[in-house]
This record gives structure tokens, C-alpha cells and sequence, in this order.
């Protein structure tokens, strides 16, 4: 005889209201109305702290139609028809995987296939069957068990995602995998020209890295690099039909440098998330790097842009975590820390925020310390789940988009300064 799960995890709270805190399904997954009312009017008691019992439950169930003597007979039926020999996990994992069963059909029967679009068809019910994947549920460990860990510190770590920044990296020591991390400033701070920085410093420390570029082109993307790695003023190269002094040795020394650099991958053009993790399923990078989170295109749209920006910031966190590799998502931030006396911007003004600090697990933001000064950069840790907040100065040479420790005046004679992949 089959087992009537919804019936037996009834049963289970009839006869131990307390088991409610243990089962591990939701209302919603039941097929039962009369069910769903019982197990979704008793969770809410619970979460409230309210007493539990049967006598309570009929009197919530009965109406004029359905008296509460009914009711009564009802769920007497209910706790004698339990069978003893099937657990409430077992009745919650049937719970479950007959309600993903349900909506699997139910994605199925509406899906309508052509030539021209089933490869969007299938991108989008790769996203819903991603939603009803049965994930590993975690158990309780005590703290003694958690020493299995010891083996991973004071030791040479596989992969190490350092910057080459020390005010980050000693914060932080390397990005773990998992890891989403949020670089927020206004325009033009430099914001790009730092993921960039950060991006071919992983990619030359032999990490595949991944930047999906949303705002500008492949030719504006290799002026950036060019010009990093020439040590000429980006001016320069834009601007000028000869070299001058070195420039040419300079150049060709660049070029050559950026010709070794095939551990990065540059994308541009529009991105959804789902294109993003169509790229990783095929290239399994090391890290990903998204310039910038807000211009990225939801996946389906959404009722308004702060909810898609959630859906979007969610998305790159799970791909981080699927994956176990960092993620970098650049954000814009609104206008309101130029209008304080020291600039200086918090997780407030990232633009469709709420989301955004919640996801992240590291937010590392970028000001200019004045108007006047725009190579004088202050960058801080404002979110670190593991690391604390921090904060220093840093010197931009806006000229070649290269971030500076210190003072930068005689960086032109040693450009690879910033680039030391020892």
C-alpha cells in the first residue's frame, strides 16, 4: 500500500506539535489543500511562539459548512491512518520530490519548440529547472569537527587571489572561492581601470580569468592594456602618427607582454547572467570579473529595475558558489557621497542596493579625496564577511590606467611595477 506522506507529517504534528520545528518542507509543496492549511496555520503559530494543539487546529478549520465535530472525526482519521514505519524525513524528502516532479511537468507542458528559438528555450528552462534542483541539506557538526579544517592554514594555499594591492591583500589576505566581491564608485573614478589591473595580474599568475566588459569596445579595452603595459600616456597612443624617444620600444615591449596574456578572456557586448554561466560551463575559469553589475540584462524581466538588479547580483553569487571561484561585479554608485565633505561613499549609495549588500561578501569601494587631485584615489574594505573594514591611499596615473602604492613620479622608468607576476 502506498504511503500517504502529507497524511503521516500531519499526523506527526497532531500527535508532537514541537516536530514542526524539524520538518524540513514548506506549505506550499503540498497537494492537499485541507493539508497546506494545517501545516501552514501551524508554522505560523510556531513562528510566533503560539501553542499548538488539536483542539486549537479544529477550531481554526471549522465552519458553517464543515462543523467543528467533523473536523474533530476528520483529523482522528488522519492520525489513525499514520503509518509508523515510514520517518518524517522520509515523508519530507516524497514532499518534495513530488512537488519538484508537479512543476517539472508543468514547465514541460508549456514549453513550445522551434528551429528558431530553442536555443533560448532551452537557456530559459535551464534557469527554472535550476530553481527546483534538490540541493544537499546541511546537518549539524559540533565545534570538535570543525578541526578537520586545520589542514588548510599555515600551508601554501592551491590557488591565491592576490591583487598585488597589499591594502587589499593584507585585509584580506586571497579572495575565497565563492566569493562574490562588489567594486563600487561613481564614473571615472577608475574603477574599471583597477578590475582590469587586478584581472591580468590573476591571468598572469596563471588563473583563466574571465572579464565580461559591458561598456566598452574590444578596441577601447586594448588602449587600457596597451598603455598599462607600455608604460606610453593613453593620449599618446590614441592621438599621435609617430614615436617619440623609446615610445616605439616602449610599444613593442607592450605588445609583446600583452601577446603572453592568454589566460584572459575579454567578452563584450550584452550580457545576461545565464550567458555568463554558459561561458564558465565551457572555459571553467578561475575568476570572473563583470564590468559593471547594473548594466548587465536580467535574465527575465522584472516588475522594476531594483528588483531586477536583485535577480541579477543573486545569480553571479550563486554562480560564485557553484563554482567555488570569485567573482568580481563592478557597481555604480549614486551621487550622494559628492555631496559630503569627504566624499567618501558608503554600501548605501550602491545604486539598487539592498540586494547588492546582501549578496556580496566582499564590498571594496573608490573615491577621489578631491576634485583637484584626481590621482589620489582612497580605496576601503567596507564589507569583509571575514576580514574586518580597512582603508588607504592609493596614486592613479590616469595616463597609463595603473594604480600606485605610493607616489608614482618616477614609475614611468620601472612600468613593471605594478605587474611583478614573480
Amino acid at each position: 500500500m502506498q504511503i500517504d506522506v502529507e497524511k503521516n507529517i500531519i499526523s506527526s504534528i497532531l500527535l508532537d506539535p514541537e516536530c514542526i520545528t524539524s520538518l524540513d518542507v514548506e506549505g506550499y509543496m503540498f497537494e492537499s489543500d485541507f493539508n497546506r492549511q494545517i501545516f501552514e496555520m501551524c508554522r505560523e503559530w510556531d513562528d510566533k511562539g503560539a501553542e499548538i494543539n488539536t483542539i486549537k487546529i479544529a477550531k481554526a478549520l471549522a465552519t458553517d459548512y464543515i462543523p467543528i465535530e467533523q473536523v474533530n472525526q476528520i483529523l482522528a482519521e488522519i492520525v489513525n491512518s499514520r503509518d509508523a514505519s515510514a520517518s518524517d524525513e522520509y515523508c519530507c524528502k516524497e514532499i518534495r520530490k513530488r512537488f519538484r516532479a508537479k512543476k517539472a511537468g508543468e514547465i514541460l507542458s508549456r514549453i513550445d519548440v522551434t528551429p528558431d528559438n530553442v536555443d533560448a528555450v532551452l537557456e530559459e528552462i535551464s534557469e527554472d529547472f535550476d530553481g527546483l534542483r534538490e540541493f544537499e541539506r546541511q546537518k549539524s557538526v559540533k565545534m570538535c569537527d570543525l578541526v578537520k579544517f586545520k589542514g588548510e592554514y599555515f600551508r601554501e594555499k592551491d590557488v591565491i587571489y592576490n591583487t598585488g594591492i597589499s591594502s587589499i591583500d593584507d585585509n584580506i589576505g586571497s579572495f575565497d572561492e565563492g566569493d562574490l566581491i562588489i567594486l563600487a564608485a561613481r564614473p571615472s573614478v577608475g574603477k574599471s581601470a583597477l578590475a582590469l589591473q587586478i584581472a591580468r595580474r590573476f591571468a598572469n599568475s596563471g588563473l583563466k580569468t574571465a572579464y565580461f566588459n559591458l561598456e566598452m569596445t574590444q578596441k577601447q579595452m586594448y588602449e587600457r592594456a596597451i598603455a598599462s603595459a607600455s608604460g606610453i600616456n593613453m593620449k599618446r597612443i590614441r592621438n599621435a602618427t609617430n614615436f617619440l624617444g623609446d615610445e616605439k620600444e616602449k610599444f613593442d615591449k607592450g605588445n609583446a607582454l600583452l601577446m603572453q596574456e592568454d589566460n584572459l578572456y575579454i567578452y563584450d557586448g550584452n550580457f545576461r547572467v545565464r550567458d555568463i554561466r554558459t561561458a564558465q560551463k565551457k572555459h571553467r575559469f578561475a575568476a570572473i570579473f563583470v564590468d559593471y553589475l547594473q548594466l548587465v540584462s536580467p535574465d527575465k524581466p522584472r516588475a522594476n529595475r531594483r528588483e531586477e538588479v536583485g535577480a541579477i547580483s543573486r545569480g553571479l553569487n550563486r554562480l560564485a558558489m557553484e563554482n567555488k571561484i570569485p567573482i568580481f561585479a563592478l557597481s555604480q554608485l549614486n551621487r550622494m557621497s559628492e555631496q559630503t565633505k569627504d566624499k567618501e561613499p558608503s554600501m548605501s549609495e550602491l545604486r539598487e542596493a539592498g540586494d547588492i549588500e546582501q549578496d556580496a561578501s566582499t564590498i571594496i569601494m573608490l573615491w577621489n579625496v578631491s576634485k583637484e587631485d584626481t590621482s589620489t584615489k582612497m580605496i576601503k574594505v567596507e564589507k569583509g564577511r571575514q576580514t574586518g573594514n580597512s582603508r588607504q591611499q592609493l596614486k592613479f596615473d590616469g595616463s597609463k590606467m595603473l594604480f600606485y602604492e605610493n607616489d608614482f613620479e618616477d614609475a614611468t622608468d620601472d612600468m613593471d611595477i605594478p605587474f611583478e607576476f614573480d
